[in-house]
């Protein structure tokens, strides 16, 4: 006997089940009801914690077998802009069946289409389901159940999939379990529709993450390498950037920073934030640490509310003597060009300001690190009137630069002290591989897959100028 039921009516009542059962019929055991109960509150559980429309359809068939004692479990959803059925779970299906059922046109007629278009399929006979479906006669008898439901997956405002649960053995549906499939369905319905929800804000933000970040261009002498890789929770997008850019003098702008949080909003105030700078080292030569300061008062001026730890750099060639006028010249600056004119292998200066942020590491061609630390000074957006002030070091070539948000090396398990000699340490054991391996590395080994903050990372390895 079957009962359907469209998109907003309740079950025939006209058609109650027989009064006589068939002798090879049972009735289903009214009497699992606290197993049932055990079953959705572990529901309730993964609802919550699954992250994912995957993960979620991964732990419904266990859930769902234990309530009920099904033997087949299929989930379903919608894809709107394919208009198909997608299953995400065929268990108990037989694998060259649930290849055929992978995928299926909204538009073709079988038990999981017709419930995602919002008809409840209720069968206690197979010989019913092949009546309702004679075309599918071949597949139904392959699959050899006895008894059949489909619910469609509703919420308030669309009908999102399916979930269809089959017994290989006479059943008759109770009350109570009717009760328990529907609070089955309701829960996975709102579950699937809410990680929907959240898995396209999360792709979204992802895109406009990416759009931030800049395609960085050819620079010469320099071999450029970089990365980002999202929070592994939350919104999965932050504030963390990194850029380059050349302006009219050819002197390359390294940044690197951190605004704080990593969330859309992060991302929104990173986009201001690096728009800003670009302008500034486009608009005039002047030293690093006055374009920091003129960034601070414009933050404050344009009422950004914004904190974040930048680090801004610039590669000057001791080949190049146009450097800009009044540019990069700080008090120690005769003292460290005699240096470089002294060393034979110096091709360059690394000249930077320093707002916060994680220093810059440095692997010499010997194999060795060094960090260059400096005086701390206060992020940007706390006091537009903070002095900044202006560091150098000779660059020889063959010298690799790094540069790195905290979220690379800093975690519930490492402070920041330790993440930097974590990174020292993972550049000396990678020192030998293709610089883009390199990075590769130093992300897998100090973030994973999933970091607890979003992270980047810019290296800047020499060569050679000189002709």
């Amino acid at each position: 006997m079957a009962v359907t039921e469209g998109p907003h009516q309740e079950p025939d009542a006209a058609s109650p089940p027989d009064a006589a059962s068939p002798p090879d019929e049972v009735p289903a055991p009214d009497g699992a009801g606290r197993t049932a109960l055990a079953a959705l509150l572990e529901l309730a559980a993964v609802l919550i914690s699954a992250d994912s429309v995957t993960a979620l359809a991964a732990q419904v068939p266990g859930i769902a077998q234990t309530a009920l004692g099904a033997d087949i479990v299929l989930l379903a959803v919608t894809d709107p802009q394919s208009e198909e059925l997608v299953h995400l779970t065929t268990t108990g299906l037989d694998p060259g069946l649930a290849r055929q059922w992978a995928v299926l046109p909204m538009s073709s007629s079988s038990p999981p289409t017709d419930a995602a278009r919002g008809h409840t399929l209720v069968f206690e006979d197979a010989a019913d389901v092949i009546r309702a479906y004679p075309h599918l006669r071949e597949q139904i008898e392959a699959i050899g159940y006895r008894a059949m439901v489909h619910f469609p997956l509703r919420t308030s405002d669309d009908t999102v999939g399916a979930l269809g649960l089959a017994w290989r053995r006479p059943h008759r549906f109770g009350d109570r379990e009717r009760e328990v499939m529907q609070a089955l369905t309701a829960f996975t319905a709102q579950a699937v529709a809410r990680l929907r929800l959240y898995e396209r804000q999360r792709r979204t933000a992802e895109v406009l993450q990416r759009s931030l970040l800049p395609t960085l261009p050819p620079v010469p002498h320099l071999q450029v390498q970089a990365r980002y890789v999202p929070a592994g929770t939350g919104e999965q997008v932050g504030g963390d950037w990194y850029d380059i850019t050349v302006p009219a003098d050819g002197v390359p702008n390294v940044v690197i920073g951190d605004v704080a949080g990593h969330d859309i909003d992060a991302a929104a105030a990173m986009g201001q934030l690096r728009g800003l700078l670009r302008a500034f080292v486009w608009d005039r030569p002047e030293p690093v640490e006055a374009v920091v300061a003129r960034l601070e008062r414009a933050v404050a001026g344009l009422a950004l509310h914004l904190h974040a730890s930048l680090l801004l750099a610039r590669v000057h060639w001791t080949a190049d003597a146009d450097r800009a006028d009044g540019a990069d010249t700080p008090a120690n600056a005769d003292a460290d060009d005699a240096d470089a004119a002294d060393d034979a292998d110096a091709v360059g200066t690394l000249v930077w300001t320093n707002a916060g942020h994680p220093p810059p590491v440095l692997l010499h061609p010997d194999g060795s690190t060094q960090v260059l630390r400096t005086p701390a000074e206060l992020i940007v957006g706390v006091d537009p009137g903070t002095d900044r002030s202006g560091h150098r070091e000779v660059l020889r070539a063959g010298t690799t630069v790094f540069l790195v948000t905290d979220g690379l090396i800093e975690s519930r398990r490492r402070d920041l002290d330790e993440g930097i000699e974590a990174l020292c340490a993972g550049i000396r054991t990678h020192r030998h591989l293709p610089l883009e391996q390199l990075c590769d590395r130093l992300v897998q080994d100090l973030a994973g897959s999933c970091p607890e903050d979003d992270c980047a990372l810019l290296a800047l390895h020499v060569t050679d100028p000189r002709p």
